[in-house]
């Protein structure tokens, strides 16, 4: 059991998120046989934009990024890259997704894509991931998006989650530079998917 964690991640508890939910993301909730000496995961950078518009059930929506990374896994270093996009078209009870929603087999799947508001934008953000290595960000995700923006002042969060439970949180704002542009205020959900420079 030399180098290996079987301790649950106490920082996430701290913030009064149940140990047993995400208690070991940092080793791919595989504490036995995975090692991560530093409790490091995967960090960098990204360009993407962002169109949504609508009200719930009638909206329609894409988003785009392209971006690279610092991964570890154990004591092993690596770099990648990724390009990702996805969208959306909504009315009532007709949808149209790309990648396909109805093929996926992701967390949160089961709920239709939606959009509220009305949101254009572009800029650069920085992520962090419990991805050990780009080839952990290949595939669907199911992303929930939040921008809002007056010319440079803009905000861009975004929560996307994979499959085994692989999940990237971003960041661009206007802290502590300004990263982009755009106009409007949106909140959306939809399945986008991700290719890597190891696929």
């Amino acid at each position: 059991m030399k180098s290996k964690f079987i301790v649950a991640l106490l920082l996430i508890s701290t913030f009064g998120i149940p140990t047993h939910i995400f208690g070991y993301q940092y080793v791919g909730n595989d504490p036995i046989n995975k090692v991560d000496p530093l409790g490091l995961w995967g960090v960098g950078v990204q360009g993407s934009e962002t169109t949504d518009i609508g009200i719930g059930p009638i909206s329609a929506g894409q988003t785009g990024a392209v971006g690279g990374g610092f991964f570890m896994d154990g004591w092993k270093p690596s770099l990648g890259g990724f390009g990702s996009w996805g969208g959306f078209a909504r009315f009532l009870k007709h949808e149209a997704t790309y990648p396909n929603r109805n093929t996926l087999k992701i967390p949160c799947n089961e709920h239709k894509p939606w959009a509220a508001g009305a949101f254009a934008g572009a800029g650069g953000s920085a992520f962090i991931t419990n991805a050990e290595s780009v080839k952990d960000l290949s595939g669907p995700f199911r992303q929930y998006n939040l921008t809002a923006g007056w010319f440079f002042k803009g905000l861009g969060l975004s929560l996307a989650i994979g499959k085994g439970g692989t999940w990237v949180f971003s960041y661009g704002g206007p802290f502590p530079v300004p990263t982009g542009v755009g106009f409007g205020a949106a909140a959306s959900s939809y399945p986008t998917k991700t290719k890597t420079t190891s696929d």
